[in-house]
């Protein structure tokens, strides 16, 4: 005879928490493990959906709950203002180098510095860097700003 596994329900979460990212990161696994446990994880997005809508709220598109909560709990970063704080960052009087040089690696994660944009080229993000450096405030409340539109913002 098989034995019966009571399988747990992922815990609740806080999408209004400050760390909602990594909660929503942490559920989302947990739920997957849920439906592995509960024999569902081969099972078709509308059985999926419905787990999912039981556990959570109610949608008709399992990817599109499941996208809509990622988009919802890592809100869109603006680069040019991450760029921003990085590039003003100086250390401070009595501040230790360490702690400086660990601050500027946690703000130079966000600044996408690594992502190829088909828009923009590198030489183009790195003048507009510098156009905001010298302007600031203005041209970060611009969404999107590129070379092209902070130019034409002057």
């Amino acid at each position: 005879m098989a034995k019966s596994v009571q399988v747990k329900l992922p815990p609740d979460f806080d999408l209004q928490s400050s760390n909602a990212a990594n909660e929503w990161k942490f559920w989302k696994t947990t739920f997957q493990d849920y439906l592995m446990a509960s024999g569902n994880d081969e099972a078709n997005d509308k059985v999926k959906l419905s787990i999912l809508r039981n556990i959570i709220d109610h949608t008709n598109d399992y990817a599109y709950l499941i996208s809509a909560i990622d988009d919802y709990v890592n809100p869109r970063v603006n680069e040019c203002f991450e760029r921003y704080t990085f590039l003003k960052r100086m250390q401070q009087n009595g501040e230790t180098f360490k702690h400086f040089l660990t601050e500027c690696k946690h703000l130079v994660k966000s600044c996408n510095y690594n992502t190829v944009d088909p828009r923009q080229t590198n030489k183009d993000k790195a003048l507009r860097d510098k156009v905001v450096m010298g302007t600031r405030e203005a041209l970060l409340r611009i969404d999107e700003l590129t070379l092209e539109k902070a130019i034409t913002f002057h």
